[in-house]
C-alpha cells in the first residue's frame, strides 16, 4: 500500500511538472441548463446537480451558486460555464 501511495505523488509531481496534473484533476462541467433543472422549476438544486455530476464535490455546487442561496439560476450556470476550462 506504501508503494502505491509514493507511486501516485510521484505520479502527480511528474504530471504536474509537465503542466498536465490540471487536466486529470478538474472535470468539466458542461450541460444544457434544462439537462439539469429535472423538474423544470428554473433552478438547479444539490439533488438535481449530484444526479447528473454524482462525483462532483459540494463545493463546486457552492462556487456556482453565485448568490450562495442553495438554488443555480442559469445565469449563475452561464457564468460558472464560461469559467471552465475547455
Amino acid at each position: 500500500m506504501r508503494a502505491s501511495a509514493g507511486w501516485l505523488r510521484w505520479g502527480r509531481g511528474a504530471l504536474a511538472a509537465l503542466g498536465l496534473w490540471g487536466c486529470f484533476a478538474q472535470p468539466v462541467y458542461r450541460e444544457a441548463f434544462g439537462e439539469l433543472d429535472q423538474d423544470a422549476s428554473g433552478g438547479v438544486e444539490w439533488s438535481e446537480f449530484r444526479r447528473r455530476f454524482p462525483d462532483a464535490a459540494p463545493k463546486v455546487f457552492m462556487e456556482a451558486d453565485a448568490d450562495k442561496d442553495g438554488t443555480l439560476k442559469p445565469e449563475e450556470w452561464k457564468l460558472f460555464q464560461e469559467l471552465q476550462p475547455r
